[in-house]
Order: C-alpha cells, then sequence, then structure tokens
C-alpha cells in the first residue's frame, strides 16, 4: 500500500515536470515534431503493410500528425471507457474533455495499430500519460501494436510504472524510432 501511494506521488512530479517543460513550446514546435514522426510513421506501417491504425486528436501540447498510408479510426470517451469508431476527420466533434471524437453512431472498429500520445516515455517502452488511465484500460482489452509518439525531449531514461501500466512496442520520436527488443513484429 505504501509504496502505491510512493508510486503515484512519483509519477505526479514526473507529470508536472513534464507539464512545466511542455507548457512554453508553440503550435509550430508541434507541427514540426509531427511531421518527423509522421515521416517515420509512414515508412514502419508501409512496411508493415498495415490497414488500419488508431489516432489520438492532438491537444495543444502533442504532436500534429500528418496524413498516414493507412484507414483512420478515432477514439471516443464513454464514461471511464474508450472505443475506436470508424469516422471521417471531418465529422469529429468536440467531446469529452474538449477533444474532437466521432459521433457515437459510427461504427466500432478495433485497430491493428494503436498511435498512443503521453507527456512521456522512457526506452524500455514505459508511457507516462496524463492519468485518467484511458489508454491502460483500453489495452487491457485489446492488444494492437502500440506506437508511442514523443517529442526527443520526452524521451528519458526511466519512469515510474505500476502493473496496469500498458508498455508501448515501438516509441517514434521526430530523430528516431525505437523498437522493443521483446517486440513480436
Amino acid at each position: 500500500m505504501f509504496g502505491e501511494i510512493v508510486m503515484r506521488e512519483e509519477k505526479q512530479r514526473f507529470r508536472q515536470e513534464q507539464r512545466a517543460r511542455r507548457r512554453h513550446l508553440s503550435l509550430d514546435y508541434w507541427q514540426q515534431v509531427g511531421r518527423g514522426i509522421t515521416h517515420h510513421l509512414c515508412a514502419l506501417l508501409s512496411d508493415q503493410r498495415v490497414k488500419q491504425v488508431g489516432l489520438y486528436r492532438p491537444l495543444a501540447d502533442e504532436p500534429v500528425i500528418g496524413e498516414l498510408p493507412c484507414s483512420l479510426v478515432f477514439p471516443r470517451v464513454e464514461g471511464q471507457c474508450m472505443r475506436f469508431l470508424q469516422c471521417e476527420a471531418s465529422a469529429l466533434r468536440p467531446g469529452t474533455f474538449g477533444i474532437e471524437e466521432p459521433p457515437a453512431e459510427c461504427e466500432e472498429v478495433i485497430p491493428e495499430v494503436l498511435i498512443v500520445p503521453g507527456l512521456a516515455f522512457a526506452q524500455d517502452g514505459s508511457r507516462l500519460g496524463r492519468g485518467k488511465g484511458f489508454y491502460d484500460r483500453y489495452l487491457t482489452v485489446q492488444e494492437p501494436w502500440k506506437i508511442g509518439v514523443i517529442d526527443e525531449a520526452g524521451l528519458v531514461a526511466s519512469l515510474p510504472v505500476e502493473a496496469h501500466d500498458a508498455r508501448m512496442d515501438v516509441i517514434i520520436t521526430q530523430e528516431r524510432v525505437l523498437m522493443r527488443k521483446d517486440d513480436r513484429r
């Protein structure tokens, strides 16, 4: 119990540090980071012949991912759950937390690949999210190939992790692609 409390406090400290680091970064910066990540993603997804990808809609302090060579599905938050729905990007509307989401009536799809944002990632595939647990809960039920995307400065040596924290199979920054040694692909 005490260890869990210490771990949660450590994660909160990391979140505060990362939010402070990102606070003054401009949209231009995130677009530039996104262009580098998109370049790496296109090569990787083409090599793997991926047809369907789950893609987040960026917040102001997240990489802006460009056009990808596959069909996209987008997350919709309902209560404490997240699901991915087939929808044109033009049909997305502000939803939970002000993030664009597909309408509820769109078809649910389980993506082959999931592109996951985070506040920080470590080279072992661990991820520090925003603390709501939506991706971690989704990934306890589904097992897509998980690609974490982050700016190079958000890639750290290690992160505090708990048993329920999902690890990424691949991490992509604007500068490089890191594949986990035990990745199944």
